[in-house]
């Protein structure tokens, strides 16, 4: 039985496309440079700020001071605007509640910086469901490198085993194997179920509730 769930939290637990569009579009548009869809930006998501702001920039041969100016710009217009449109899935707070009631350590994973990780948790999930949130921290490698994943279930005191990786991307898959945990894929969030399963994910999701009846009926926790 697992004994705890990680969560992503970007098109996972939250739909945070709409904020994360435009103030990446912003930033860009300040620079004078051509803006993003909606759905390319949902395929640069993913890998943390400074990855974003490089595929963004795909196709333009900016310096590195270039592209760290556009990083800035982006973090200063997300600060005050990333709760905006920003909302958990429909779902995400019932699953949360069950999971909760079942007594398994929840915790919060995310590649982009932490102070806007936990912000946005505190903000949406105002009763404090879960036992750690972590965003990208300096000196921490973002996932899929399993450090970070294998300090906060250390911190736990479980075994990788006990424990399961929830995401929307190949990223969260990858990481989840890297540590040793089973890996439960969100079809709903930014990626869908096609890289899930090309990923290798342990088990797929349309929705939030499905990962309960899953967990349910698979024997991996002792909900009824």
């Amino acid at each position: 039985m697992y004994k705890g769930i990680i969560f992503d939290l970007d098109g996972t637990l939250v739909d945070s496309l709409d904020d994360l569009t435009v103030s990446l579009n912003t930033a860009l548009a300040a620079a004078g440079l051509p803006t993003r869809s909606r759905d390319e930006v949902r395929l640069m998501i993913g890998n943390g700020m400074s990855v974003l702001v490089t595929r963004a920039l795909e196709g333009w041969d900016l310096d590195e001071e270039g592209r760290a100016r556009i990083k800035t710009l982006l973090e200063a217009h997300y600060t005050l605007h990333s709760l905006d449109e920003t909302r958990p899935y429909e779902g995400v707070d019932e699953l949360i509640a069950l999971l909760k009631r079942e007594g398994l350590k929840l915790g919060v994973l995310s590649n982009k910086p932490d102070d806007f990780a936990t912000s946005i948790v505190a903000a949406l999930f105002p009763s404090g469901p879960f036992a750690l949130v972590r965003g990208q921290l300096p000196g921490v490698p973002t996932k899929p490198d399993p450090r970070a994943a294998l300090e906060m279930i250390r911190g736990w005191g479980l075994a990788p085993k006990d424990v399961a990786i929830v995401g929307d991307s190949a990223v969260d898959i990858e990481t989840a194997r890297n540590a040793g945990c089973d890996s439960l894929g969100a079809a709903w969030g930014f990626r869908g179920r096609g890289e899930l399963e090309a990923a290798g994910a342990t088990a797929v999701f349309e929705g939030p509730l499905e990962i309960a009846d899953w967990l349910a009926t698979a024997g991996r926790t002792k909900m009824a």
